[in-house]
């Protein structure tokens, strides 16, 4: 029987009902727009390329400066710590669509698949094999447990970039707003990225691309071809599956802050996806 947390669920209903009531006591300029959407991709980054890339999959090496500021970027999408979202992402490869995936829809319902599994109690603690293989990283472990300070220095850099804003359109459209997206665009990867009738012979799950995810995640959402291959940095299997992602860890590489990337060969990709 699952058991949900009082608080967590008071955390999602406030967080919500915030962004719902801002939208409409909140004054709209055409600006807005432009700041809802530098916050929001400035940090989807931080989740795709980071939380998901790298510390869950470990697609690419990089130094420990710049593995920080990976970890401090995601931290501002208030998804908790890095090494508390490797822990669930490879949980949810490890038992793909059986009893023991923590946001399945095959397993459970979509609305528990979406968003339910975060009301329940723990659901993000973080794993003794992620605390043992960053011991040596004291900096990434005390990010994973204050992650709020990523949200608290977000808004402040907002507030010190002395935009042409009301302290009411920086919250909300600047921070609110953006990281609701953020939190739906990866909820929704997990939920509505499963749930074929059939399981897919490319992975053995029931994973799925969703091509109109597109927009809001920018490769992520080609999930069946991750779950063919978890720790590849590309999603870009097919030449219509672009993953932009994929290619701002290319650029990071050229400029020398990532290396060693992993990527699927043309021969696996040729064999695999052959239709």
């Amino acid at each position: 029987m699952k058991e949900y947390s009082l608080l967590n669920i008071s955390r999602v209903i406030i967080f919500h009902g915030i962004c719902i009531l801002g939208l409409f006591t909140t004054e709209f300029k055409f600006e807005c727009i432009t700041l809802f959407l530098g916050s929001y991709f400035i940090r989807l980054p931080g989740i795709s390329a980071s939380y998901h890339r790298y510390f869950s999959h470990q697609s690419f090496e990089t130094s420990r400066a710049f593995q920080f500021f990976l970890a401090l970027l995601g931290s501002t999408t208030g998804q908790r710590g890095p090494l508390s979202w490797a822990t669930n992402h490879r949980a949810h490869h490890q038992h793909s669509d059986k009893e023991r995936d923590p946001h399945s829809p095959v397993v459970d319902n979509l609305f528990h698949a979406h968003i339910g599994w975060l009301l329940l109690k723990n659901p993000l603690e973080t794993s003794d094999y992620d605390l043992k293989r960053f011991e040596n990283n004291r900096e990434i472990l005390w990010i994973n447990k204050y992650h709020f300070v990523g949200l608290i220095l977000f808004v402040l850099i907002l507030f010190s970039l002395n935009l042409n804003f009301t302290p009411a359109q920086l919250l909300m459209y600047g921070f609110f707003l953006p990281t609701c997206l953020l939190l739906h665009t990866t909820c929704a990867i997990n939920s509505l990225g499963h749930g074929n009738k059939d399981k897919s012979e490319l992975t053995g799950d029931y994973s799925k691309n969703i091509f109109w995810l597109f927009p809001f995640s920018l490769g992520d959402n080609w999930h069946r071809n991750h779950h063919a291959y978890p720790s590849s940095a590309s999603n870009w299997f097919k030449y219509y599956e672009i993953d932009l992602v994929y290619l701002l860890i290319v650029l990071w590489s050229k400029l020398g802050l990532v290396w060693n990337l992993k990527t699927v060969s043309k021969t696996y990709k040729e064999k695999r996806l052959a239709s």
